[in-house]
């Protein structure tokens, strides 16, 4: 089997060494997310919708705050040629943190309770302590993220992310007694673990003995388009993905912003456990790629293979949402089931697209990426508002759901002109795949449909489509073998 997922994935992206290197991403973030998995139906009976509020108040105040702490210079991180200007780089993002993490301490301190009111959320203002240290904690975790990226440290990034599913899951429930607070610390302890593993690689690379300070002020203004306009996009995306949790809680209330939570957690799953390791090792070789000229094909292969990967949890979702929730993580949770039916078209257009978001990196188009992240978020606030004008929470989410859908799709559209690959070529895969995997879904809608009446009867045409589906990716993954790629592995 580990042989077929790598020559899958050697297929994915060419060249020397790749199936290697993203074949290590995903087993690990497979084996963290395989944890997280394995947690969740325990926390969800440990906590309630309301304490996932909680968690999403804070999870999106953290990632609003800290969109600025390193000013966006890790991204730069992997593109010098030379080492020592990507140290400096990895010097100016701690330096950045260090002192936002000062300012939003001094800021806490003063308004944490306006803050806290604002959101409806009383209780938040005792916990809000923990926001600058997952703010320090965060930033330099992703600042060693991107120089370990850039080393093809991914054993190293694979092992952290286990380790990071292993503390987050153990804190939780051993802590489930402090309530919301319990699933806050295990968020911070994630980050740490995070911090203190990948800077082992930095440091052991001796990447501070290549700082000095001529060269800081030279890397900050040869790489200041990245503050400059991926500050701006990196904000309009972070407000994109936490607004939602956010403006639930604040037009709602809190149990229905832990829904919502609980349904982007579980279908951003295969996001996290594929899209997100191939996006990295993508990142990290396209700019060799682009600069032979073959930018176009590494882009279509990728998009191709996750078109064909992803759609089958995405129609499961739609079908069979509700059921699935209220069995896994508890009949509290089958609302959530409704949400991830409306959510599951749009979050498999960031599945097949996100990865690709790069290009605009290694094109050095900035100010695109922070065009499309402005007019995704101000979309989704738009329909998340309008939604909400009529009280109903899921009319409201599906507003959200089509729109940022829409948005997605667009952008997957920007992607193939900036790169010139002719739009058939990017929605051909997609619908091939969509009518093959629909096919293979008719025996758990022929149960749930004309079988509902019995509570457990639409698991007997899960099963069945589950070996469809799994019979239908071992067909794929063989026609991929097959294929002569004269690809070193």
């Amino acid at each position: 089997m580990f042989i077929k997922l790598k020559a899958l994935i050697s297929k994915m992206l060419p060249g020397p060494g790749l199936a290697r290197n993203i074949t290590l991403l995903v087993g690990g973030t497979a084996g963290a997310q395989g944890l997280v998995i394995l947690s969740a139906p325990i926390i969800t009976r440990l906590y309630d919708p309301g304490h996932f509020g909680l968690l999403a108040a804070y999870t999106a105040l953290l990632s609003i705050f800290g969109v600025i702490d390193t000013l966006r210079y890790e991204l730069a991180i992997p593109l010098p040629e030379e080492d020592k200007s990507a140290a400096n780089l990895v010097a100016i993002c701690i330096i950045s943190n260090a002192f936002y993490t000062i300012l939003t301490s001094v800021i806490i301190y003063l308004y944490k309770t306006e803050i806290a009111l604002f959101m409806k959320l009383p209780e938040l203002a005792d916990y809000l302590w923990l926001l600058p240290l997952g703010i320090l904690l965060s930033g330099t975790y992703k600042t060693f993220s991107y120089w370990a990226i850039r080393k093809k440290s991914f054993k190293v990034v694979a092992s952290t992310r286990i380790k990071q599913s292993i503390a987050t899951g153990f804190i939780q429930v051993l802590a489930y007694k402090l309530q919301g607070l319990g699933l806050l610390l295990g968020q911070a302890c994630s980050h740490a673990v995070g911090m203190f593993q990948l800077g082992k690689t930095f440091f052991s690379d001796c990447g501070f003995s290549q700082v000095n300070k001529t060269d800081l002020k030279e890397t900050a203004v040869r790489y200041k388009d990245f503050p400059l306009y991926s500050t701006w996009g990196a904000l309009f995306n972070t407000a994109g993905v936490q607004l939602p949790p956010l403006l639930f809680t604040i037009l709602f209330n809190p149990a229905v912003a832990g829904l919502y939570t609980l349904a982007n957690r579980v279908l951003s799953l295969p996001m996290n456990l594929v899209g997100t390791a191939i996006g990295q090792v993508f990142f990290a070789e396209a700019p060799q790629a682009n600069r032979e000229d073959r930018l176009g094909q590494l882009v279509l292969k990728l998009h191709n293979t996750l078109a064909s990967f992803g759609m089958a949890p995405c129609l499961a979702l739609i079908i069979a949402g509700p059921q699935l929730f209220s069995l896994v993580f508890g009949e509290n949770w089958i609302q959530a089931g409704e949400f991830a039916r409306y959510m599951a078209p749009w979050l498999y257009l960031v599945f097949v697209s996100s990865p690709l978001s790069t290009v605009f990196t290694i094109l050095e188009k900035q100010g695109q990426t922070m065009l499309f992240q402005f007019i995704l978020v101000s979309s989704r606030a738009a329909a998340i508002y309008f939604g909400s004008l009529s009280g109903n929470i899921e009319q409201t989410v599906l507003a959200f759901a089509a729109v940022s859908a829409v948005i997605w799709l667009g952008q997957l559209f920007w992607i193939a002109i900036l790169i010139k690959i002719k739009l058939s070529k990017i929605l051909t895969p997609t619908l091939k795949t969509l009518l093959s995997t629909f096919l293979l879904m008719l025996p758990l809608i022929f149960f749930i449909h004309f079988y509902n009446s019995h509570k457990f009867s639409w698991l007997f045409g899960l099963v069945i489509t589950g070996i469809f589906v799994i019979f239908d990716y071992f067909k794929k993954i063989k026609k991929i073998r097959k294929r002569k790629t004269g690809i070193p592995c």
